[in-house]
């Protein structure tokens, strides 16, 4: 039997008698690998950057000590957002008038007057119209001791009245653009009650510009 080495490594048997051969189980020394795993650096995680909130564009409600339910602490809150627009137009709540005087404000409608000159006052360059509105069954060409020579109608004459009231109240009168009669052309309800009609009876404010 002859053993013979072909330069590879490997070692042949050669004539071997079928007793000599066994299997011969040749084994390579393969060169040992060393992986080596790299230190991957994982980037912290980016605060979030929240956007700071606007500022209030002027006093709130709050801050003018209004309710926020009423229709100056409304009023009040709207303006204060930097995101409102304009214009903007809201019923008072209690500006409301006897229907046999047509300018004749009660006295609930005389304490909001001063709660709405508390708001106009705060914002200087506020820019604002009057509209006065009459029931369903008013007449809007009013023919007693208000009639002025002008054919001034109710509906007008309850605009004026909210007018020269902010003024005495010491709202700028660059502030109030006008006042303006509608008529009965906007009720909020269908005039089918005392309370309803009475409703109607009653001074809007537009805000043009803050």
């Amino acid at each position: 039997m002859l053993r013979g080495c072909f330069g590879c490594g490997d070692t042949a048997v050669i004539g071997a008698t079928d007793d000599d051969q066994k299997e011969q189980v040749i084994t390579k020394e393969e060169p040992s690998i060393t992986t080596t795993k790299e230190e991957i650096e994982v980037e912290p995680a980016k605060e979030e950057i929240k956007a700071e909130p606007k500022k209030p564009f002027g006093p709130d409600a709050a801050a003018l000590g209004l309710s926020s339910t009423s229709a100056s602490g409304k009023l009040a809150d709207y303006l204060a957002n930097p995101d409102s627009k304009f214009p903007f137009k809201i019923a008072m709540d209690h500006m409301y008038f006897n229907q046999a005087d047509a300018a004749k404000m009660d006295d609930a409608g005389k304490r909001e007057i001063n709660e709405l000159a508390k708001v106009l006052k705060a914002y200087p360059n506020l820019r604002a119209n009057l509209f006065g509105h009459i029931d369903a069954n008013e007449t809007d060409i009013y023919n007693g001791k208000y009639q002025d020579g002008s054919g001034i109608s109710t509906s007008r004459i309850r605009a004026r009245c909210a007018y020269r009231r902010l003024i005495k109240a010491g709202v700028d009168r660059s502030a109030l653009i006008d006042y303006i009669g509608k008529g009965k052309s906007d009720p909020l309800n269908d005039n089918s009650t005392d309370k309803k009609r009475r409703a109607n009876r009653r001074v809007e404010i537009e805000i043009t510009r803050r």
